[in-house]
């Protein structure tokens, strides 16, 4: 089988495969699942034995990045069973800076029983095969009864902490009411947590509604979202007309009784009472309704109220912790400890501006806590809030700007000038507006959708905590961040901007119709940087000169840097700006200290870009060996008659010009 076909399952399905792969690959005779896909802390997915042999198996359809492999270890080192044998099933490639991580770790793995012996990542290649000699096990999958509809367009957050008595309330609320009173508003201001609340409670609680999870934008008409929700529960097909769709669609879910639907961010809780198409509305489907709201006041009939206040302390400092990749954090005696507290209430305990506080963190482990506190004060964010020192209106203030102070310090570490204007691109989109990944390379005057330098501004974004990407792949604006980069230019940029924007989106689309006026416009030159040891300056000059006479522009120490300049600093913001790495290995190169410090850069500059990028390159300039965490990639020799031909090919295959090596 293709290996891809592993992305299309549910964790639910993946699991199950997993399981099957237990007992027949490795022939274990007693193989369970514990806790199943809603325990977040369980350690592992399945336990199997074979004869006196424990193995624990962890199941994961996401990308496996850096941060979470670190929360898997972290779980895994609480499981308290002894484990003779860990293995990881991944559904994706993990990344290289994963994979890299995990293979250190894996030289010494141990949990709070013991050391384990035997440590393996099964990843999809390995699991094809595996399924190709067993094909029974996926023909048993898809006889099993189909799961109820989950369209949920956002996965699991992976930071959640905290929120326990707000969940008990929402199991209450399943459990006790009775339609037609069975709707409730989770209420807060912006960045308290109610998003992520409802997707907690969705991914959770799935199991609990045999009728479906169903996912509403409350920023767009209901009835265009149940003509396309229909076709996914197979009420409707895809060219049914929308009003027609829409009726199909609430019509099924009456009949079901046992759905749960989710409208995150409506601005008139009473919407639900109103018709939908002809007489029917959500609320009479008979479905549990979950709204979110940042408007606390506003009230509608027979909607119970759940509003949602700031994290505690405890749940505040381990937020912190899971969003920075400061997991000592997690533990009551980290020094640390006081001064991530400090922080938490400095921003006001909302989880948006401590996960943005984190996210700047985790960019910069080099900057202390008490350092990132500093730069927040200077930026005008209040030194601590107390919700009983402050009235309510002066304390929203305060929150409000914490959320600012932080925002704008995430948005000033951004080092890329393509990412920034990109979010200030965004920003001035409608808020209803659903920007697709794809789309995105023509806000730049781009016609390749894999545009190199599009691709790693949207990386930046994403892991700087501006934006997130749905499942169906829409660049999502958090409302507070879109309100902050409104705030960054005035009316006269923004309409500069605009027309910019318009020109170049212009180009992009008459180069698709027309390619001969995209010959007349300049290309953009991607640039390569070249990480080499100092004997070997001689060829890797004569492949600088190559690189830059087929169309790139390489990055040389020697000769990009300019007198005066702080070359450490400049080493590392070429590495960032580039669209390529290449690391020039010989046998002197192994010897190169500070190459260790460039290739560690790369592998995180990696880390934020899409699975399967051509971003590193190994070169060979003569026979030597390749080092652990570069080995992993596929090398080229640069010694051989078509080695530079091979280079070409694929710096020209991530273009999208793979024909023109």
């Amino acid at each position: 089988m293709n290996p891809v076909r592993l992305r299309g399952y549910t964790p639910d399905e993946f699991e199950r495969i997993c399981l099957e792969l237990a007992c027949r690959a490795l022939g274990a005779a007693d193989a369970t699942r514990r806790g199943g896909i809603s325990d977040p802390d369980q350690g592992i997915d399945i336990e199997a034995k074979l004869d006196s042999t424990v193995i624990g198996i962890q199941c994961k359809t996401g990308k496996v990045t850096v941060p979470l492999l670190r929360e898997i270890i972290r779980q895994l080192i609480r499981y308290p069973t002894r484990l003779d044998r860990f293995m990881l099933m991944c559904a994706q490639h993990p990344m290289p800076g994963a994979l890299d991580e995990f293979r250190h770790w894996a030289s010494s793995a141990t949990t709070v029983a013991g050391p384990i012996g035997v440590v393996e990542l099964w990843d999809p290649d390995r699991l094809a095969t595996l399924l190709d000699a067993h094909p029974d096990i996926l023909g048993s999958l898809s006889r099993t009864p189909s799961a109820a509809v989950f369209a949920v367009p956002a996965s699991r957050p992976e930071a959640f902490v905290g929120r326990r008595d707000a969940l008990t309330r929402l199991d209450e609320w399943v459990q006790n009411s009775t339609p037609p009173s069975a709707a409730v508003s989770v209420v807060g201001m912006g960045g308290i947590g109610k998003t992520s609340l409802a997707l907690e409670f969705a991914h959770s609680r799935r199991d609990q509604f045999a009728g479906g999870v169903y996912w509403f934008n409350g920023q767009e008409p209901l009835a265009s979202q149940c003509a396309r929700l229909a076709a996914l529960n197979s009420s409707a097909t895809p060219d049914t007309p929308e009003s027609a769709a829409a009726r199909a669609f609430l019509k099924s879910i009456e009949s079901k009784k046992s759905a749960l639907i989710i409208i995150d961010d409506l601005d008139r809780p009473n919407l639900i009472n109103e018709p939908v198409v002809d007489a029917l509305s959500l609320r009479d489907t008979g479905a549990r309704i979950l709204v979110t709201s940042r408007f606390a006041g506003l009230t509608a009939s027979r909607v119970w109220r759940l509003e949602l206040s700031t994290l505690s302390d405890a749940e505040a400092v381990d937020l912190l912790g899971k969003a920075s990749n400061r997991h000592r954090l997690l533990e009551a005696s980290a020094a640390e400890r006081h001064e991530a507290l400090h922080l938490c209430r400095a921003v006001g305990s909302l989880p948006l501006a401590i996960q943005i506080a984190g996210a700047y963190l985790a960019l910069h482990p080099e900057t202390s806590i008490p350092s990132y506190l500093a730069l927040l004060t200077s930026e005008g964010a209040a030194t601590g809030i107390d919700e009983s020192e402050a009235d309510a209106l002066r304390l929203q203030d305060r929150r409000t700007a914490s959320v600012e102070a932080s925002l704008r310090l995430a948005y000033d570490a951004i080092r890329d000038d393509g990412a920034r204007r990109l979010f200030n691109v965004l920003c001035m989109l409608p808020a209803d507006f659903a920007v697709a990944i794809a789309a995105l390379a023509f806000f730049v005057g781009e016609t390749n959708q894999k545009c190199p330098h599009v691709t790693r501004a949207l990386a930046w974004l994403v892991n700087s905590g501006f934006v997130r990407v749905d499942k169906v792949g829409n660049v999502v604006v958090h409302p507070l961040a879109r309100s902050f980069g409104a705030s960054l230019i005035d009316d006269s940029q923004r309409r500069a901007l605009a027309s910019a924007v318009a020109a170049e989106a212009s180009r992009g689309v008459l180069g698709l119709l027309d390619p001969r006026q995209q010959a007349e416009t300049a290309p953009h030159k991607p640039t390569v940087f070249l990480c080499y040891a100092g004997p070997d300056r001689a060829m890797v000059d004569d492949l600088y000169e190559r690189l830059s006479r087929d169309g790139f522009l390489p990055w040389m120490d020697k000769r990009s840097l300019l007198p005066g300049q702080e070359w450490q600093l400049e080493i590392k913001r070429a590495i960032e700006k580039s669209d390529y790495f290449i690391a020039c290995i010989s046998k002197r190169f192994q010897e190169k200290t500070y190459a260790n410090k460039e290739i560690k850069h790369a592998l995180d500059v990696l880390d934020m870009m899409p699975e399967g990028s051509i971003y590193l390159v190994p070169v060979r300039l003569e026979e030597c060996s390749i080092q652990d965490r570069l080995a992993s990639r596929q090398w080229v020799d640069l010694f051989v008659s078509d080695g530079y031909q091979r280079l070409l090919q694929a710096l020209r295959f991530r273009l999208g010009n793979a024909g023109d090596a």
